[in-house]
């Protein structure tokens, strides 16, 4: 999928975090190339970086029976994609959900359609497939239950986390 828009992350804090994960990304390369291959330095950096993305998560919402993204998600895609180029240490877990209406194979089936519309966005914009790991929990981790109709909306999503591997060193 591919979308027909300026790439920009729009959100001050999730560039300022990317940002800084790509400094940080640079200074671990600088380590890692040295004679000693990095030692304490590269341990630190990891471990810094693995703090910084613990608590980052990024929700991408879908309508009702849908595992197309809209456009302004896409453009948002895009630029975190951007972001991840640019970051080979962070691994990209991508979890679909869907509500609770609707039986359980058939949400399930909804749940990875939508992970594999997000993965593909993605991949589309340069981030190695093998950094990414898309599954789908369907309406197990439902927020809201059944018969909330207000709710369903927050349950249609998936849900990106993101990890620092050292061997994307």
């Amino acid at each position: 999928m591919k979308c027909n828009r300026t790439l920009e992350i729009r959100e001050p804090d999730v560039a300022h975090l990317m940002s800084n994960l790509g400094q940080r990304q640079l200074a671990l390369n600088r380590f890692t190339s040295g004679p000693k291959g990095g030692g304490y330095q590269s341990r630190a950096l990891i471990d810094s970086m693995r703090n910084m993305v613990r608590a980052l998560n990024v929700s991408v919402p879908f309508r009702t029976g849908s595992h197309a993204l809209e456009d302004h998600l896409c453009i948002q895609l895009e630029g975190l994609a951007g972001s991840l180029r640019s970051i080979p240490a962070v691994s990209v877990n991508i979890k679909g959900h869907s509500d609770t209406r609707g039986g359980r194979r058939f949400n399930r089936k909804l749940a990875l359609r939508r992970a594999w519309a997000v993965c593909d966005v993605l991949v589309a914009e340069g981030v190695a497939r093998e950094r990414l790991e898309a599954g789908a929990v369907g309406a197990e981790e439902a927020i809201y239950p059944n018969g909330d109709r207000g709710g369903y909306p927050f349950d249609r999503r998936v849900i990106i986390t993101f990890n620092v591997e050292e061997a994307g060193v």
